[in-house]
């Protein structure tokens, strides 16, 4: 069973730890080093086999001067002691919290009444509001001239946003002119970031790096790179203008307008480009500003055939219930877990395109067969994982798992 354990970081450089105890006895413990920066977060999860539903876990840190720490028990109370008072240490983390980190931000160029988003690669596998747990104040040299604001944001990236997200500097051009941004951890003097911001006409256009943009198709579903955002091919996109595409060969690609999360502050739709065929073809991007039509420019595109395991991929991207994450199984009975994994993502796809290998690491309370049939070993209530692995011909792999509650009424 999943546990989340919340850690908030306060001040400094030093090595603090905690500990969580448990209500049954416990032959060793194990210590785990983790590092830290200072004002930020960490969460994560441990699964403890055999867990007792009469126990109670809960945590005790040695140094609260420089670290603190939260536990989410699923609606325990924090501190409360198990049955017969028993405690007993199942963790010891040790940390070592280093200086806060800055983040490096260049210098932006915006026009007036846009908002043009500026990625933080540093943080880009970190959620930014969850990397400083302290809210972010903004000072400006000369006030009036941007709005600026870094966070965990939809990302303007080739792939759909709604399945692309990233951390970043998001500045809005309010009139013509030049200030200089100073970001800080809002009660303390440190300087997370500085730069300057420049509100000025820029012209549409292509951006370099997508004068070839890349898509990928594949007959037997849908996959990630399978459509772009069109606001992600240009730059500086003008305040009030609409843009559209004319496609060259419809056959290969078609346009289409989504609700953008990202536009919503801009108060337009996304219009994306989907791949239809494999193949290639040009396309050409307008813009239009009241009843004036300008032409932005062109770029190829090409796309290549997806491999089928990113089929497999994208379903568990754009569905947060799959239909094999959870799986509720009793003493005795039995699942068939293969039957189940080609009905969820193997429904279109010949059986002699794919094998499939099913493991599990907790033996001593369920079985799983070389055909997938799962069974139910033990009485005890307790949670447990069969990891799926299918391999197919065309190189390509896909890995999940199916999480099982035994015996759980």
């Amino acid at each position: 069973m999943k546990k989340l354990i919340s850690l908030l970081l306060i001040i400094a450089v030093l090595i603090s730890a905690f500990v969580i105890p448990v209500s049954a006895e416990s032959t060793s413990v194990k210590t785990i080093y983790k590092t830290l920066r200072q004002y930020t977060n960490l969460a994560f999860y441990f699964h403890e086999k055999g867990y007792n539903e009469d126990a109670s876990y809960y945590i005790k840190t040695e140094n609260k001067k420089y670290l603190k720490a939260k536990f989410d028990d699923n609606g325990y109370d924090e501190g409360y002691i198990g049955e017969n008072g028993k405690v007993s240490i199942l963790r010891r983390y040790i940390f070592t919290i280093k200086k806060a980190q800055k983040v490096k931000v260049k210098n932006i160029k915006v026009n007036k009444g846009e908002i043009k988003r500026i990625p933080i690669p540093v943080y880009s596998k970190h959620g930014y509001e969850d990397y400083y747990n302290k809210d972010i104040v903004y000072s400006y040299s000369k006030k009036g001239i941007a709005k600026a604001d870094m966070g965990f944001q939809v990302s303007k990236d080739l792939y759909s946003i709604y399945r692309s997200e990233d951390c970043g500097v998001y500045v809005k051009g309010l009139k013509y002119g030049k200030t200089k941004v100073t970001a800080k951890l809002k009660g303390t003097n440190f300087k997370l970031a500085s730069f300057y911001v420049t509100v000025k006409y820029l012209r549409t256009s292509i951006k370099k790096k997508y004068k070839t943009v890349k898509l990928e198709y594949n007959p037997k579903g849908e996959v990630y790179k399978q459509e772009c955002l069109l606001d992600a091919v240009l730059s500086n996109m003008h305040s009030g203008s609409k843009y559209y595409v004319k496609i060259k060969n419809t056959k290969i690609a078609k346009s289409s307008e989504h609700y953008s999360w990202s536009q919503c502050i801009q108060g337009y739709l996304g219009t994306y480009i989907r791949a239809k065929k494999l193949g290639k073809t040009t396309v050409t991007v307008y813009e239009k500003r009241g009843s004036s039509v300008s032409k932005v420019g062109s770029f190829k595109l090409k796309v290549k055939k997806a491999k089928l395991a990113e089929i497999c991929d994208y379903l568990v991207t754009v569905s947060d219930e799959v239909g094999t994450d959870i799986i509720n199984l009793s003493y005795g009975k039995t699942f068939n877990l293969k039957k189940c994994v080609k009905g969820v993502f193997l429904y279109n796809i010949k059986k002699s395109n794919y094998s499939i290998t099913f493991k599990t690491k907790d033996s001593e309370y369920i079985s799983v067969s070389k055909n997938g049939k799962v069974k139910c070993l033990t009485k005890d209530r307790v949670n447990t994982y069969v990891t799926f692995t299918i391999k197919f011909k065309d190189g390509s792999k896909f890995k999940s798992s199916s999480e099982f509650y035994l015996n759980d009424e």
